[in-house]
């Protein structure tokens, strides 16, 4: 029970450190445009790098956190949908693993070669870190469709959720057709994740059943 909790905890967590990592970064590309060329992304990382050591700390901090809602939520469904849940943390996994990798090549690319005035080696690291993003991204698709079908599967939560997430994860992964959309995916993302984070949190402790009170006896 302390792990659902700290799950739905972790959930919204990880989900309002993602929104504050959209607009912070948001914010540095309304300052130095930062995201137009190599030679604005070097110019902006030398001139300010304490807020793109923030920036690319905050997917690090979210993925970590919200790896502990994938093990509450992998704990909720496992025993009536064990191949869709293992499934789920494996995605999970793949994603936090690509997105930690990604930013840490951030920092690098910050610390040592913004001050080497190396041009080429840092677009080379942006390509890098850019290909690394989008693929993290499709794997937390991946990762969400799963918990959808896992939802629908067990009734754990409310089957609307599962359908949130299943429209999420498909968007997630097709988003790049149209902005609109990443903007609905975004909106059902935010939905769902407060709905089943609360959920969690507000589970109540199982009364023990018949069964257990009279091996206990």
């Amino acid at each position: 029970m302390k792990l659902q909790r700290l799950g739905g905890y972790a959930a919204i967590t990880a989900l309002f450190l993602t929104i504050a990592y959209e607009l912070f970064a948001i914010f540095l590309k309304s300052r130095t445009a930062f995201t137009d060329s190599p030679v604005k992304g070097m110019a902006a990382a030398l001139a300010i790098p304490t807020e793109f050591h923030v920036l690319h700390l905050l997917p690090i901090v979210s993925s970590i956190i919200g790896f502990m809602w994938a093990l509450a939520l992998h704990e909720r469904m496992q025993a009536n949908a064990p191949y869709l849940t293992r499934a789920m943390l494996i995605a999970f996994s793949v994603y936090a693993t690509m997105n930690i990798a990604s930013n840490f090549i951030g920092f690098e690319s910050i610390a040592v070669l913004a001050p080497m005035q190396d041009l080429s080696a840092f677009t080379a690291f942006i390509s890098v870190i850019g290909g690394l993003h989008n693929a993290s991204n499709h794997a937390f698709g991946w990762y969400v469709v799963f918990i959808g079908c896992a939802v629908l599967k067990t009734h754990a939560f409310s089957r609307v959720i599962g359908w949130l997430f299943l429209l999420e994860g498909i968007l997630l992964m097709a988003e790049r057709i149209a902005n609109v959309l990443g903007l609905i995916s975004a909106s059902a993302s935010i939905i769902a994740i407060v709905w089943i984070g609360t959920a969690m949190i507000r589970q109540k402790q199982l009364q023990p059943t018949a069964k257990e009170i009279a091996a206990a006896s």
